[in-house]
């Protein structure tokens, strides 16, 4: 004699074929630069994950940076992945993926090529490949969003969002979206970049909804006296203040959450990084957007 299958068992194999169905980032295509030491997965929206400082390939070949920050964004890889595939899951669609998997020490690609390789030819190979994998990803897509993922240790347990405006400028008001990284996105749009940046359809809003502090954001528009990272080289290159139809920001991910609570918790904040930043995306980059062309 046989039995219906109970809810639980039935919502179980809900859940396993939709898992099988939905896309993941390693149904990417995987390419690599020389030797491995950038990674590029191919994503099918626009969006671009961009991890600089979560390589741990120390080459031999390569000397150690003589000046410079030569730290690396612990676990800012796997975070990076996790993030990715959270995307994947909600957008039905994943994002490009470029990370470099060399040490800080030997290569930081989020400064210009002098301070990156240091005249080092193998590095400055790898620092060319990690950004033209972003400029691929983004003359693929045509129009979207490069999340320059780090992680930082500012001991204050909240995500600082970068959009290449000083702590002076925000502190004072001074939302110039002119001056942004996300310059198309508000042009685009006809919203002020105060809406933009620290509205209620800005990435740091979505991000405060799933439960972690964040700013810019409507809860606190600005650091105040907190230590701020406004976005480098990545933000100023691959967004929108010198023209293009890309936007960017500095994601600077707090410790407490990447690394002191362990992996469990990392994953989680990963994945409610994820669900954010697609709902950044949705808000503010389908077709259906409140946008004004140009």
């Amino acid at each position: 004699q046989s039995y219906p299958a109970s809810l639980e068992t039935m919502t179980a194999l809900c859940r396993s074929v939709l898992l099988l169905v939905l896309p993941q980032l390693g149904d990417c295509l995987l390419r690599l630069g020389t030797e491995g030491l950038v990674q590029y997965r191919e994503g099918q929206v626009g969006i671009v994950i961009a991890v600089p400082h979560g390589g741990t390939r120390d080459m031999l070949d390569i000397p150690t940076r003589r000046y410079g920050t030569v730290e690396g964004d612990d676990h800012t890889k796997e975070l990076g992945e996790v993030v990715a595939n959270a995307i994947c899951r909600n957008l039905g669609k994943c994002p490009h993926v470029v990370i470099s998997n060399l040490k800080r020490t030997k290569l930081d690609p989020n400064r210009d090529i002098n301070e990156a390789a240091q005249g080092n030819p193998k590095a400055e190979q790898a620092w060319r490949e990690y950004h033209g994998f972003i400029d691929e990803a983004k003359e693929k897509e045509g129009l979207g969003i490069v999340i320059d993922l780090h992680g930082q240790s500012h001991r204050r347990n909240s995500t600082e969002l970068g959009y290449l405006l000083s702590t002076n400028q925000l502190n004072r008001g001074d939302f110039d979206s002119e001056q942004s990284s996300v310059r198309q996105l508000a042009r685009r749009l006809g919203r002020s970049g105060k809406d933009i940046i620290a509205g209620f359809q800005s990435l740091g809003a979505y991000l405060e909804q799933e439960g972690y502090k964040a700013f810019p954001s409507p809860r606190q528009p600005s650091p105040g006296g907190q230590a701020y990272f406004p976005g480098y080289y990545t933000v100023e290159r691959h967004g929108s203040r010198a023209g293009g139809r890309f936007d960017s920001v500095s994601v600077e991910t707090p410790r407490e959450v990447r690394i002191d609570a362990g992996r469990n918790t990392r994953i989680i904040f990963g994945e409610a990084l994820g669900r954010a930043i697609s709902q950044f995306y949705l808000a503010n980059y389908q077709p259906n957007s409140n946008s004004i062309q140009f």
